[in-house]
């Protein structure tokens, strides 16, 4: 799974949890720019047959949360549950694995036609899909769903049953939910056996697990576990750990988005050294620090820190897409021309830093 990282080595640090909405965020992956209606036309007895589009997902975890094609053509009309269906293959075309088909039984119609799935489905980070509208066979009908013949869509081709179609692309829309990891992992007290980790309580939770791996662990490999849990709680005491060492502890949250449980991605690693000193409170002098402001910003954002060869940055989005890189001129970033909402400025020491934008 994905990682934010956020590399900070604090020493007896006191901070308490500030209750927060899980936040929920809804996308969508979809081409709408074809205006051309593209028929498929059956006779009496044929076999099944299906008009689909291949798409990406994001590097964000999420669920697929309703299908739309622009149907310009569906005779007998859709309000025949058991001869249509919505159907999503992992891979290009319909020869991979089937991971969606449910019978039309909800849809919303405008210009076209929007397919609510009854059991959101949870998707692989990156992959390719085919999103398919399905009709059984041993009957006679048209299907015509809107498309541009041309090459528009970069992210997938359109599908004839499993025959890629050239120069055509579906315009389609697949809905899509996530929810964002916890914000401020870090420590109340640090002795040399024990860590006492909070984080920001996200109201709505169900609950977070958090783990603490040796430095470099993988928190997804319960190999590298150092220790572990499930709790409703925005807190935990880790133990079991070895006086100097080096670990890094990891939150993520559990928590109902668009009517779907999700789980987050893992939130940006806070790394501890167990010592003696850290019950005097005493702050590690070289301890890197930097802060944004103004946070929120309309058109530049300035970066403060003690470290002052820092000089590139990577933005990202909320679906982990890198959005724009650069170098770090007179510490500011230009952002007067990104759409309003949250971004995330990944420094080059590995530090990640949110941004949200007015």
């Amino acid at each position: 799974m994905k990682k934010l990282y956020n590399s900070i080595i604090i020493f007896g640090v006191l901070l308490f949890a500030e209750t927060l909405s899980a936040q929920c965020i809804t996308s969508k992956v979809e081409n709408t720019s074809g205006t051309i209606a593209i028929s498929y036309q059956l006779s009496p007895g044929t076999n099944a047959k299906s008009m689909g589009q291949s798409f990406k997902t994001p590097n964000t975890p999420g669920s697929f949360t309703y299908v739309r094609f622009w149907v310009t053509d569906i005779t007998p009309n859709l309000d025949s549950p058991s001869k249509y269906s919505i159907r999503i293959y992992e891979g290009s075309g319909n020869s991979g694995t089937l991971v969606v088909d449910e019978p039309i039984r909800i849809r919303y119609t405008d210009d076209n036609s929007t397919f609510l799935l009854a059991t959101p489905i949870a998707y692989n980070l990156g992959a390719t899909y085919t999103a398919y509208v399905h009709g059984a066979g041993g009957w006679s009908f048209n299907m015509g769903l809107r498309g541009a013949v041309s090459n528009v869509y970069p992210d997938g081709v359109s599908w004839r049953d499993n025959t890629s179609e050239s120069g055509i692309d579906y315009n389609f829309t697949v809905g899509l939910s996530a929810i964002m990891p916890p914000d401020n992992l870090a420590a109340t007290r640090i002795n040399d056996m024990s860590v006492n980790l909070t984080w920001d309580n996200q109201a709505g939770s169900d609950s977070y697990d958090w783990v603490v791996v040796n430095q470099g662990g993988d928190p997804d490999n319960p190999v590298d576990y150092i220790d572990n849990e499930n709790t409703t709680a925005p807190n935990a005491v880790a133990t079991g750990l070895t006086l100097n060492a080096t670990y890094d502890a990891y939150v993520r949250v559990n928590a109902t988005c668009a009517s779907n449980p999700l789980t987050s991605l893992w939130s940006s690693v806070f790394t501890f050294i167990p010592s003696n000193l850290m019950i005097l409170g005493i702050n590690k002098p070289d301890a890197f620090e930097a802060k944004l402001y103004p946070n929120p910003a309309t058109d530049y954002v300035k970066l403060t820190s003690n470290n002052q060869n820092i000089k590139q940055y990577t933005i990202y989005n909320v679906l982990g897409s890198k959005i724009a890189e650069g170098k770090l001129n007179d510490k500011t970033i230009n952002v007067r021309n990104y759409t309003n909402g949250i971004y995330f400025i990944r420094l080059e020491n590995g530090t990640v830093l949110k941004l949200i934008k007015n």
